[in-house]
């Protein structure tokens, strides 16, 4: 009887212990989920690509999906001149960003600004050279 009682007692305890840590750890497990920003994993055309003539459209593609409402990309040229915001499409984690047409020839930056999945702000850049055939890239 006492051996019965002692192992109802352990058997008691160990749930009280367990219990909580199971909580713990599953929380942990979820919270670590929520807390991974999405990321660039790439693009196309590439980070320090030379192009001879400029896309149509940047394919970005991020780790995570992304939240439209407060995402925005942004575009300069050698002129450091910041054209109007880019439109863009999303599906998932691929982003399809619309670039301008005839930018100066020379570095030209896409800059971007989204919202990851868990709403933090992730925010970067992807510098390429523009350089058509016979133009001056100064």
């Amino acid at each position: 009887m006492k051996s019965e009682r002692l192992k109802c007692k352990q058997a008691l305890a160990r749930r009280i212990l367990f219990s909580p840590l199971a909580l713990v750890l599953a929380a942990g497990v979820l919270l670590a989920g929520f807390a991974s920003h999405s990321n660039v994993v790439s693009t196309n055309p590439k980070a320090g690509a030379t192009l001879t003539s400029v896309p149509k459209q940047m394919v970005f593609k991020f780790s995570d999906g992304i939240i439209d409402r407060g995402t925005t990309f942004t575009f300069t040229d050698r002129t450091k001149m910041y054209y109007p915001p880019l439109r863009f499409r999303s599906k998932g984690t691929t982003v399809r960003v619309s670039l301008p047409k005839s930018p100066a020839p020379g570095p030209i930056t896409v800059y971007y600004r989204v919202l990851s999945a868990d709403g933090h702000p992730v925010q970067g850049k992807v510098e390429m050279t523009y350089a058509p055939a016979g133009a001056n890239a100064s």
